[in-house]
């Protein structure tokens, strides 16, 4: 009950942060003549998600104090939930519209001093971001919300739980067979053998990775042009991320697309995810079994289901994907990617995607990213490795000058771009 009560007030506490940016919305929209278009949406996704946090307070009073079945409460107000994430977004959102209390002198200066003090134009592109999260968020809140009212909250655990079932070795073995489409071992192994030593660690070294690999961030974008070393620099993060992952409840799982394959990689890339997962936990999604016994090839979102149901056996679960660009047509696969990114269902989910900067690719995953671009200094100091290592290991250069190897050092990594 004290869990409940503490709930409802965050609530409350939520909703006031929601009526005091109405508020501030409201002023700019009465105070300028010509108000920016982005401060009247603010208005009209905040009244909306005070709506929403309304009918969840009204919740909050009548959800049962039962520990042994998570109710809706308890699914959304995780530190990674929907709420909170929704929470810190629209507080971020109204750090970017300061009230002026007091108007211009003059009327006819209004809109000049007020945009003057906004100074939207700067701010924009970040609220926009913001309303995109937050528009995100009220959605799950919203279908958890809807899911609850539908259901009895033990069909709610059953789904949301792996259905372990009595599998013998080999048919446990040919349900993994069956449902990884797509095998991208080889493409990983080669591609770690590319890997020059000693580079890649820029990126173990920013502090987004350590970030990622605690659960503080839940989605890692790396792009950069074709030939950056995005595949080499992928091969090698699956490797760290394997040291560094603490227990068999955490595990590593990589996809590389291809576009050798030709082909659609949203199914293949799940249906990977799943065995591997499977393979790792002993169990089997009931659901896309019985799809093995009839012999029929399961849907995307069938694969989803079965993703959120094995995910249960796990505390936390690291996929990294790679070459997203690669995958044709890749409008599935981008819309997988975002769920798994932004929906409560796959809230155990790290993702690191690398692609190259495509505007479909960056319209979908910008938003909901931490982006991380190949051509930065820390990759510099790589590239000045590979270079430096390059220079002595061929007979070429052995009589040529030490202080013209290291300006050609200098040249290469000042220049490269993050190739």
């Amino acid at each position: 009950m004290a869990e409940i009560v503490a709930f409802g007030a965050s609530i409350v506490a939520f909703i006031q942060l929601t009526d005091r940016l109405i508020t501030v919305s409201k002023f700019y929209l009465e105070a300028l003549d010509d108000c920016p278009h982005d401060i009247k949406t603010v208005l009209v996704e905040d009244t909306s998600l005070k709506a929403l946090l309304e009918t969840l307070h009204y919740l909050a009073g009548i959800e049962p104090d039962n520990s042994d079945t998570p109710g809706l409460l308890t699914r959304l107000s995780g530190r990674d939930g929907p709420i909170e994430g929704c929470r810190k977004a629209v507080g971020m959102l109204e750090e970017l519209l300061p009230l002026q209390t007091r108007p211009p002198a003059q009327k006819r200066r209004k809109t000049a001093d007020m945009l003057k003090h906004l100074a939207w134009p700067l701010r924009q592109s970040k609220a926009t971001k913001l309303l995109a999260e937050i528009s995100r968020y009220k959605e799950s809140i919203a279908l958890a919300i809807t899911a609850d009212s539908s259901k009895d909250l033990k069909d709610v655990k059953a789904n949301l739980s792996a259905i372990r079932q009595t599998l013998t070795a080999k048919e446990h073995r040919e349900f993994c067979s069956w449902v990884e489409h797509t095998n991208p071992t080889r493409r990983h192994n080669d591609s770690y053998e590319q890997r020059e030593d000693h580079t890649g660690g820029w990126m173990t070294r920013s502090p987004h990775w350590s970030a990622w690999m605690q659960g503080a961030q839940r989605f890692l974008w790396i792009h950069g042009i074709s030939g950056a070393g995005k595949t080499v620099l992928a091969s090698f993060l699956v490797e760290e991320a394997r040291c560094a992952s603490r227990t068999s409840k955490e595990p590593v799982v990589y996809y590389y697309c291809h576009f050798v394959r030709n082909q659609d990689e949203a199914k293949p890339f799940l249906r990977w995810l799943i065995g591997q997962l499977c393979r790792q936990s002993d169990t089997v999604p009931r659901k896309i079994m019985s799809l093995l016994k009839i012999n029929h090839e399961p849907s995307v979102t069938q694969l989803l289901d079965a993703l959120e149901s094995i995910l249960q056996e796990f505390d936390h679960v690291y996929f990294i994907i790679d070459a997203v660009d690669e995958s044709y047509p890749r409008d599935t696969l981008l819309r997988v990617i975002r769920d798994l990114a932004t929906d409560e269902r796959y809230q155990k989910v790290r993702l690191l995607a690398t692609s190259r900067e495509y505007v479909d690719i960056e319209s979908i995953i910008a938003p909901i990213s931490v982006d991380i671009p190949m051509e930065n200094d820390l990759i510099a100091e790589d590239i000045r490795v590979f270079t430096h290592n390059a220079l002595r290991l061929y007979s070429e250069f052995a009589d040529w000058p030490q202080d013209l190897l290291v300006e050609i050092e200098d040249a290469v990594s000042s220049g490269a771009k993050g190739m």
